[in-house]
């Protein structure tokens, strides 16, 4: 008899792979399949790499599986969605060549833009930035270096350099 995956909810599903039922198993992949690609998708993955992100996806939906307590008080859907853009982000981590239009600051991954060949106004034009901003801009969220790094090169204290880094994200965000 062929099942289809609304016919059990997550709970059951899960109770039934901790038995080895592979069919159970078959159904949570087909179940979450959709929202794997659509993460990958809003991660912003360039083409050649989107089944292998997939691929990872599946690794991070079986983790899940396997370490969701049933006890808790997020439902599987949701513990499984943070599981699965954990995974994500430390693998961008790793490389950032990987994505489109996204700047890692501070543990957070910032969408510049919504679509890689759409011209926004540049966040370095003259009336946006002080010349300040444009070069931590350029020397934190271009080349990557770290606010500390900039702070010596520009001979300057690091907190300013962290307070231009707040105004440029909230100037890039405003622009969007």
């Amino acid at each position: 008899m062929q099942y289809k995956f609304n016919d059990y909810n997550d709970y059951e599903l899960i109770e039934l792979i901790k038995e080895n039922n592979e069919e159970a198993i078959d159904i949570m992949y087909q179940k979450y399949e959709g929202l794997i690609k659509n993460r990958v998708n809003r991660f912003k993955i360039k083409p050649s790499m989107f089944e292998d992100f997939v691929q990872e996806g599946r690794l991070a939906l079986n983790k899940a599986i396997h370490t969701y307590k049933m006890d808790s008080n997020k439902t599987f859907n949701k513990f499984f969605d943070m599981v699965l853009q954990r995974r994500f982000i430390t693998l961008l981590k790793q490389n950032q060549k990987d994505f489109y239009n996204i700047v890692y600051v501070d543990d957070v991954f910032s969408l510049i833009q919504e679509d890689p060949h759409e011209s926004l106004k540049d966040p370095l034009d003259e009336n946006l930035m002080t010349e300040l901003e444009r070069k931590v801009y350029r020397y934190r969220f271009i080349e990557q270096f770290k606010p500390r790094e900039i702070a010596q090169m520009l001979k300057i204290d690091p907190k300013q350099v962290y307070n231009a880094c707040n105004r440029i994200k909230k100037k890039v965000a405003d622009n969007e």
